[in-house]
């Protein structure tokens, strides 16, 4: 497979799997989303907020924006 339908595939996997995880967050009520459950764990906010973070971050790393980093090689 050449690059850029690699790069297509991986896109839409992404996006097909990040989809059901958003309509829960859209979803969850507000008084619960901050809320970690009773049993431990993280919060729906807490979850999302992390997600963000690193999906920007490895977005960065593959675009080359952060400082050092390298695109990846075909």
């Amino acid at each position: 497979m050449e690059h850029a339908a690699r790069a297509t595939d991986l896109s839409t996997r992404f996006a097909d799997a990040m989809t059901p995880f958003v309509a829960q967050v859209e979803h969850a009520p507000a008084d619960a989303a901050g809320r970690p459950p009773a049993h431990g764990g993280w919060s729906v906010a807490q979850i999302a907020w992390h997600l963000g973070t690193i999906n920007n971050a490895f977005a960065d790393l593959i675009d080359g924006t952060i400082p050092n980093a390298r695109p990846a090689p075909d």
